[in-house]
């Protein structure tokens, strides 16, 4: 126990004093114009820090406190390019607006997955017009599912994840059946005479069952999975993550662990797609799936004690289906936006002890609830990390170095991460990291 406190004391310190992401990173951000700024699309929660024209101050920093748990994954710095003296200097004030951000918001430079936009607004001309133009940051985050996006999810996988029947074959099957009974005599020289007898008597004689081998007629309906030859159709898919990472890594005999909460909805469709192919399936030995807490409070979410993870055995496509089906409406959305990955590796390899490794399908923008504890796997871990298109959360990469893994894109394969010296580089895609002081940081 007092390991995992000093741990996570450990954890929660270093979180608060490490800078994933620096003011001095994102000052190398381009610059985009527009004449006046829009907000892409208001049905899109965000959170509005407001600043006056040619000001640093945040003008609501309360409202920043309403970030806590929140998932984000963009964040707009907005202001004017007109300039009232010719000598004015634009980057700096934009450097003092973060310093200021990172006061009041510090974890949100400690995400590497989110991406940062600076936009110039060139309509105002004069002090006046500016003053009237918006000027600040706008965070975007990601909801937390409910009971109602809950349903949605499930019943697009519904609709999307329908077995066609195109063949009956009728089998037939030796089967071992009960024909009837005697009872031995408890004397050895009656026995080895063969003597018999229909009752148990006084003596509770020994009963002994008469078996036969009798023909069953039965019939199975061979199904067909139409929508497993679109992996890359986009009316199913956006990408094709899971389908792409799978073909160019020969994993066999895999502890297949999956995070089936809302969020993961299309790439559940793609793991059952992929699973649909007979050949497929074969090289899964076990899976764990797992929904954060079968829809507990967050309140009764002990880290390490969440809950919600299921093991199930590869049967076929159908079996699949249906229980990761089930899990995820117990799951009921998942709740907040972290999740319980490392407890659900740790009943992995409860459940299959002799699993040397195990393949993590994880969402990166979901931050593991329980990080603290991956000290207590020893074993492998190669992680599937999915929506990589803003960049890759850390926490994945740490996880993959602490335990010898590995970390797959839709693009690459990140292997030899444990491997790395301190102050050693490497690109995941357009991100540099670097490994610096045991954390894994963001550099040009």
């Amino acid at each position: 126990m007092r390991k995992i406190l000093f741990l996570l004391l450990f954890y929660v310190s270093s979180m608060l004093h490490a800078q994933l992401v620096s003011v001095d990173y994102l000052m190398g951000e381009k610059q985009s114009t527009v004449d006046l700024y829009q907000r892409p699309d208001k049905s899109i929660p965000a959170i509005i820090l407001k600043m006056n024209f040619a000001d640093d101050s945040i003008m609501n920093p309360q409202v920043a406190k309403a970030l806590k748990g929140k998932a984000v994954y963009e964040i707009h710095l907005v202001y004017s390019e007109y300039r009232q003296v010719t000598n004015f200097d634009q980057p700096e004030l934009n450097r003092t607006r973060l310093e200021n951000l990172k006061k009041i918001a510090p974890q949100v430079f400690n995400a590497t997955n989110i991406k940062w936009k600076f936009i110039a607004q060139t309509g105002c001309h004069n002090p006046d017009e500016c003053q009237k133009f918006f000027h600040g940051f706008v965070i975007f985050f990601q909801q937390p599912t409910t009971k109602e996006t809950a349903k949605k999810d499930a019943d697009f996988l519904d609709a999307n994840f329908k077995p066609e029947p195109v063949d009956t074959i009728e089998e037939v099957k030796k089967k071992k059946v009960i024909v009837g009974h005697y009872y031995v005599p408890k004397a050895k020289w009656k026995q080895r005479k063969g003597i018999q007898y229909e009752k148990a008597g006084i003596w509770n004689r020994k009963r002994k069952n008469i078996y036969d081998t009798l023909l069953v007629h039965t019939k199975r309906v061979i199904y067909d999975y139409p929508f497993k030859y679109y992996m890359a159709d986009k009316k199913y898919f956006t990408d094709s993550t899971i389908n792409k990472i799978m073909r160019r890594n020969n994993w066999n005999k895999m502890l297949l662990v999956t995070d089936v909460t809302g969020s993961m909805t299309q790439y559940i469709l793609q793991l059952l797609a992929w699973t649909a192919v007979d050949s497929n399936l074969k090289r899964v030995k076990t899976f764990v799936v797992f929904n954060d807490g079968d829809n507990r409070p967050d309140i009764s979410k002990p880290m390490g004690a969440t809950g919600g993870i299921y093991p199930l055995t590869p049967q076929s496509p159908e079996y699949v289906f249906k229980e990761i089906r089930k899990v995820m409406a117990k799951g009921n959305g998942g709740g907040d936006i972290p999740e319980n990955d490392i407890e659900a590796l740790i009943k992995a390899f409860e459940t299959c002890k002799d699993c040397s490794e195990a393949i993590l399908i994880a969402d990166n923008l979901s931050d593991c609830r329980d990080f603290p504890l991956l000290w207590k796997i020893k074993k492998p871990i190669h992680i599937i990390l999915c929506g990589t298109a803003d960049g890759v959360n850390t926490q994945y990469l740490e996880i993959a170095r602490r335990t010898g893994g590995s970390v797959h894109t839709i693009e690459q394969d990140i292997v030899n991460l444990s491997k790395m010296n301190d102050g050693e580089s490497f690109y995941v895609g357009k991100q540099k990291f670097m490994l610096k002081d045991e954390k894994f940081v963001l550099t040009r």
